[in-house]
């Protein structure tokens, strides 16, 4: 593998990892609501116990928007609470809110929707009515049953002891009657409290059990259960892939980096002579432009003196007018010591004397069949000269 390779895929596992991440933070953040057109509507309530900012709002069951803020009211000495609803879903102006907490103490916002032709528009100001928490009922209820059991308690122990004397005047004879009887009445008035107080606890719980409201959000707490168990065990499931996907990430991230690690000496070294190399390419460079914008340079002279431009541009128009009349010249010195290397006795007395068949040397050795010599030439005398 390259080191180019290894550099490419460093980096597709940083973009993927940047990738995934983004996408998390999108969806655990609910950062869409963002880009989502949305306006804002104050609730007034008197108490908000429960609500916190980015709860949600619902409308019929299905999520409408989300809480922004939530902060007191000097002048209602009350809570008011700044929702961002979302623009596609329209709310009668007369709509109004209420608060709805579970069990397990998690809130949110309920709208109802009202009848006004007019509907809702941002900046408006609704109203908003807070619901009773179960779990305060509950606390109440607990604190009445422990102080009806405490009397039970009491009564129970008066009751032992009016049973002790009873038993002691009964087998030893002695004791004051009236006393006894004073006790047991007593222990029958505090019996009677009790049992009022237990009654009066029992149509409280009834009132509250018996109350719509109250059934209508413990029915509904019921039923929210079975699905926030499998929200929690889906988000788990998808927590453990994640972390199982990251960890194999990370694996391969290391597989990757430790031939880096054991190369990093290497690599930082030539890192810093290929950074040596360059700073003295860019100061030949700095000094070349130097050079070049010297004012007494060629260059700079060329590129500021119009007239040496021109007159090197006549002599390169000159060099090639001359080219062309040497042209001529050239091919007849051609022909001309061709002529002479088939005739050379055109050049003298030599010539004449030893007469050329025609044919130049090098012809003449590939008549002979290239054994580089000459082939006999038969001698001739001139007519001039007398014969033998």
């Amino acid at each position: 593998m390259s080191e180019r390779q290894l550099q490419f895929r460093v980096g597709m596992m940083v973009l993927v990892a940047l990738a995934i991440g983004t996408g998390l933070l999108v969806r655990a953040g609910k950062l869409d609501r963002y880009w989502s057109e949305n306006f804002s509507v104050a609730i007034q309530f008197d108490s908000a116990g429960g609500i916190y900012p980015s709860a949600p709002v619902l409308m019929y069951g299905l999520t409408v928007g989300n809480v922004r803020d939530v902060r007191l009211d000097p002048k209602r000495r009350g809570v008011i609470v700044i929702v961002e609803l979302d623009a596609k879903h329209k709310l009668p102006a007369d709509s109004t809110a209420q608060v709805a907490v579970s069990l397990l103490g998690e809130g949110h916002l309920e709208v109802v929707p009202g009848t006004s032709a007019e509907f809702v528009k941002n900046g408006d100001v609704l109203k908003g009515q807070a619901a009773g928490d179960p779990l305060a009922l509950v606390a109440r209820l607990e604190a009445k049953t422990s102080a009806t059991m405490d009397s039970f308690a009491a009564t129970s122990k008066e009751w032992g002891t009016l049973a002790h004397n009873v038993n002691s005047l009964l087998e030893t004879k002695r004791g004051n009657i009236d006393q006894v009887i004073e006790r047991a009445a007593d222990s029958l008035d505090q019996l009677s409290l009790a049992m009022k107080s237990a009654t009066e606890l029992i149509q409280q719980a009834n009132r509250i059990v018996g109350d719509p409201k109250t059934q209508a959000a413990l029915q509904q707490t019921a039923q929210s259960l079975p699905r926030l168990v499998n929200d929690t065990r889906e988000t788990i499931v998808v927590a453990r892939t994640t972390l199982e996907s990251m960890q194999r990430n990370l694996q391969n991230l290391e597989s990757v980096t430790d031939p880096l690690a054991k190369k990093g000496t290497d690599m930082i070294a030539r890192v810093d002579t290929s950074l040596a190399n360059l700073d003295r390419l860019l100061a030949d460079a700095s000094r070349f432009v130097r050079v070049l914008n010297t004012q007494d340079g060629t260059l700079q002279k060329l590129a500021s003196d119009p007239q040496l431009y021109d007159n090197l541009n006549r002599s390169s128009q000159l060099m090639n007018v001359l080219l062309r009349g040497i042209e001529p010249i050239v091919q007849d010195m051609r022909e001309f010591s061709d002529k002479v290397a088939r005739r050379p006795e055109i050049l003298g007395v030599g010539g004449a004397i030893q007469p050329s068949n025609g044919l130049r040397d090098t012809e003449l050795i590939e008549q002979s069949g290239g054994n580089g010599t000459k082939p006999a030439q038969k001698s001739t005398r001139p007519s001039f000269l007398p014969g033998r």
